[in-house]
């Protein structure tokens, strides 16, 4: 399911000019800009796990610590756990591997970063609620992606055309002129962001994910600068 909602469709900077110009080719520049709110259809959620000693959970001291879960099981046991959630193994990266230390060195394991790819937000909160929580060092939500931002690029940039001959239209209806033909288009870049909706998990470890159905969006801003002549 897509949503595409303009939230708002406005232009800014305006200069009138004849500087660079004969000073009868009298022109007004405008900056148009859309803004686009977007549902992802692709969520990477990041977890990095880290082996551990049971001990550790007991109260123990460190120099009492025997029985460590390796990485090895503790990642079959993730695997494990997002196949039950329906998750396939092609949807499960490991994007980093590291080791830690602790008890001034003496201790040594090892740690993995796993980016998982989701298409429902909801699958946030079951996963949070079967991962091992004594392995985990973060969970986040990643990059969020919409398989057809083409298309919304483009809409955004008709938009943000739209805006500037508005914009264009009543500056010059202020000054007692009209707007004429295009005479220069540019194409700035285009500003994507997270329009984020804060969960009790957020970034952080927690035994309830509750919230996440407020999902993120992804933003999507657009703006074309229109130079017009002036009649």
């Amino acid at each position: 399911m897509f949503l595409l909602s303009a939230l708002a469709i406005f232009a800014f900077t305006t200069a009138w000019a004849a500087g660079d110009m004969e000073a009868t080719d009298k022109y007004i520049e405008v900056t148009g800009v859309s803004e686009t709110e977007i549902i992802p259809d692709e969520i990477h959620f990041v977890i990095e796990l880290k082996e551990f000693w049971t001990e550790e959970f007991e109260g123990k001291e460190p120099k009492d610590f025997k029985n460590k879960v390796s990485m090895t099981e503790i990642e079959a046991e993730l695997r494990s756990q997002l196949s039950g959630l329906g998750i396939s193994d092609s949807a499960v990266r490991v994007e980093e591997i590291g080791n830690y230390g602790r008890d001034e060195g003496r201790l040594f394991g090892v740690s993995k970063q796993f980016d998982i790819t989701l298409n429902d937000f909801s699958l946030i909160d079951k996963i949070s609620d079967v991962v091992d929580k004594r392995a985990v060092v973060y969970m986040r939500i990643g990059e969020l992606k919409n398989n057809n931002m083409d298309e919304y690029r483009k809409a955004g940039k008709i938009a943000a055309l739209k805006a500037a001959r508005d914009k264009a239209a009543y500056m010059a209806e202020a000054l007692g002129v009209k707007v004429g033909d295009v005479l220069r288009i540019i194409e700035p870049g285009d500003g994507v962001g997270i329009e984020m909706l804060r969960s009790p998990m957020a970034n952080v470890i927690s035994n309830n994910a509750g919230g996440y159905d407020n999902f993120r969006t992804i933003r999507l801003q657009c703006s074309m600068k229109v130079r017009f002549a002036i009649e």
